[in-house]
This record gives C-alpha cells, sequence and structure tokens, in this order.
C-alpha cells in the first residue's frame, strides 16, 4: 500500500492514525505516489490498478533530541546545542528498547536548568545554563515501579521557586521528585572526580 496527499497538499508526507492492519505500508509525498502509480495525474488512477514494485528499507536516524535556544539577543535567538540521549539519538542501540518512544513531550525550564518528561528516555534534568554545552545531571528511569512496564513520561511540571517536580508517566501515574541538585552553571557541573563529593 502506498499513502500519498493530494495535489493541494503536494510533496509533504501523508500521516494516518487507527489501528494497525498488518498491511505493508510507504508514505510517499504526492509527486512520488504519481510516479509509482505510472501516471500524470490523480484523475487517472485505477483502483485496483497495480503501479511499480516498490522496495524501502526503515533506517531510523534518530528522535531529533531536544533543541536548546540561546536568548541572549531576544529579536535574534540562536539555536545554541541539540542534546540527545542515547536513544534519541540512535534508537537502534542495544540499551534501547524496540519500540520505544524516545522524544521530548513537555519541558520546564528554571535557573538553569531543564526538567524533561521524554517518554521511555524518563524523567531527565539537564544543566542548560550554557545553552552551547548542555549537560544531563539527573535523571529517573526505572520500570520496576510500574510492575515491569517501561517508564512513559508524558508530562512534568514545577512551581518555580518549590522543590517538587511533577512528572506523569502514562505507563505508571503520577511521580513526585524533589530537586536536590543546588544552582547549576560552570563551577557546579560534575567534572567525573568523586572526591569532592
Amino acid at each position: 500500500m502506498v499513502v500519498f496527499n493530494d495535489a493541494a497538499r503536494g510533496d509533504a508526507l501523508a500521516t494516518m492514525g487507527g489501528d494497525p492492519r498488518g498491511i505493508p505500508g510507504i508514505f510517499v509525498g504526492h509527486s512520488t505516489g504519481l510516479g509509482i502509480a505510472g501516471v500524470a495525474s490523480a484523475r487517472d488512477l485505477v483502483i485496483g490498478a497495480a503501479g511499480a514494485d516498490v522496495t524501502a528499507a526503515v533506517v531510523p536516524n534518530g528522535w531529533s533530541g531536544l533543541r536548546i535556544w540561546d536568548y541572549s539577543d531576544p529579536a535574534n535567538p540562536i539555536l545554541a546545542s541539540t542534546f540527545n540521549t542515547v536513544c534519541s539519538a540512535d534508537p537502534v542501540d542495544p540499551i534501547c528498547a524496540p519500540g520505544g518512544t524516545y522524544s521530548v513531550h513537555n519541558v520546564i525550564v528554571e535557573d538553569g536548568k531543564a526538567y524533561v518528561s521524554w517518554y521511555s528516555d524518563g524523567m531527565l534534568v539537564i544543566d542548560i545554563s550554557d545553552p552551547y554545552n548542555p549537560v544531563e545531571i539527573a535523571r529517573f528511569l526505572d520500570a520496576s515501579t510500574n510492575g515491569g512496564l517501561p517508564n512513559d513520561f508524558w508530562g512534568v511540571y514545577k512551581v518555580r521557586g518549590e522543590d517538587e517536580v511533577f512528572g506523569s508517566d502514562r505507563s505508571g501515574g503520577l511521580y513526585i521528585f524533589e530537586d536536590e541538585i543546588d544552582d547549576v552553571g560552570d563551577d557546579d557541573r560534575d567534572d567525573g572526580d568523586d572526591d569532592d563529593d
């Protein structure tokens, strides 16, 4: 099955909801779909007529990570960096659960920290005090708290100035975390030396 948009939507990829039916499918742009069908216009399509054979491969190239912007000049924001977890960068890495969702859903930013609900990657705290060099400073990911189901963090909420961080996990319900991380910045970043703990 080949799914493609009408001419008005052009070569943007079509999307489709519903339950999977086990029918192999590929989503392509409008002009590619017409080419596969061997016609010049959608008016020339014949229902049930076979088009060209199509061979496709799925090559994951990541989930895109968390983009961090430098707003030191609000009129001219700059993309400072993109932070990835192992699984958001490479979902076929052996440590990543097959079928996991490795994208960010919600972000709360306060005092140089980004509190992130990252679906299958858990709840993360990222030091973004230097937007060009983000550093993961905390993470909660523990399937044992969900009766063996993987975490699936959908939302994050934090009251400004308070230590509690709320995470909603679609597999396990509401989690309440306490942020015990002091203010962040260059002097507070972990250099890997545990002697100062």
